[in-house]
């Protein structure tokens, strides 16, 4: 600014905004991208259900999904609030790149 003030977007931290919307951008990707196969998954698991029960255990998959989700980040808390925040993301975006490439070459 001219008059030596400064502006209200200069300590913003643009960088590290974006590096952790990635982070965040990268694993909602990494978990949807098992919705559009989830029927067939599905259908490996219960060969038994006839072709209109499936959408109904997929649901039960999903949600089995969900839960896993919300009771692994009182885990994931519990380690940021041990070794940091940097290390904790580091480490799960890691394993969500292996268990990615797990399951894609499967």
């Amino acid at each position: 600014m001219a008059d030596g003030k400064a502006s209200r977007w200069t300590h913003f931290p643009f960088k590290q905004v974006a590096v952790v919307g990635g982070l965040l951008f990268s694993e909602d990707f990494g978990g949807s991208v098992i919705y559009p196969i989830l029927p067939f998954l599905t259908h490996d698991f219960y060969s038994y259900l006839k072709s209109n029960q499936l959408g109904y255990h997929a649901g039960f998959l999903t949600s089995g999904h969900y839960l896993g989700a919300f009771l692994g980040s009182l885990m994931w808390g519990k380690l940021a609030d041990r070794f940091g925040r940097r290390p904790t993301l580091l480490a799960g975006s890691l394993m969500m790149v292996f268990i990615l490439l797990v399951f894609g070459f499967r």
